[in-house]
């Protein structure tokens, strides 16, 4: 496993990321780039020992992560994800749209995290020796972009790319979401 520090970390903007190269995840948020950054810090290599770490009780251990996995796959957001909760946020009239001029969004219904996975070919694609398989691949079925391949998007992601811009379509979320992360930007900084 390696990790890489964007480019712009060494411009150091207000966003940087650190970037997983084997899993596709990445690290942007609470300044943990932008302070490795400001060290010059180009790349990271974690190389696989042969040394374990010692946990004080592993039986303990065991049983709180089973504990937690469980809980987790009673949550609402397991089965549809952090786009689950976009429609109920319209319902509060907190769903971000068309930068906060009116809180209306008639098709929230049809751009929300339930919709995508009812509607659109989803496939698991965990992290390794992820018990949750809380990631994703999408594969969307309807609009202009039907056929495009790419990772779920999560709630800000629909927020952003979708009511707060005056899209109704979820295809283009997803199109957007993907080519954000591609470009090396966090989503969430963009929106």
């Amino acid at each position: 496993m390696f990790l890489i520090l964007d480019l712009s970390g060494r411009r150091k903007p207000d966003s940087v990321f650190l970037h997983n190269g084997g899993g596709g995840h990445s690290a942007f948020h609470n300044g943990l780039g932008a302070v490795i950054g400001s060290k010059n810090l180009k790349v990271f290599v974690a190389i696989k020992g042969k040394q374990t770490v010692g946990v004080r009780d592993p039986d303990m251990l065991k049983a709180r992560a089973k504990e937690m996995l469980e809980l987790a796959k009673r949550a609402p957001r397991y089965k549809w994800g952090t786009g689950g909760g976009f429609s109920n946020q319209h319902e509060l009239g907190t769903l971000p749209i068309k930068s906060y001029t009116t809180n209306i969004f008639s098709e929230h219904e049809k751009t929300n995290g339930q919709y995508m996975r009812t509607h659109y070919k989803i496939r698991f694609r965990p992290c390794y020796r992820c018990a949750i398989t809380h990631v994703k691949e999408v594969t969307v079925t309807e609009g202009p972009y039907t056929g495009f391949l790419g990772e779920e998007s999560e709630y800000e992601q629909m927020a952003a790319f979708g009511p707060q811009i005056g899209n109704t379509y979820l295809g283009v979320v997803v199109m957007l979401s993907n080519e954000v992360d591609y470009l090396g930007m966090d989503c969430n900084e963009t929106g």
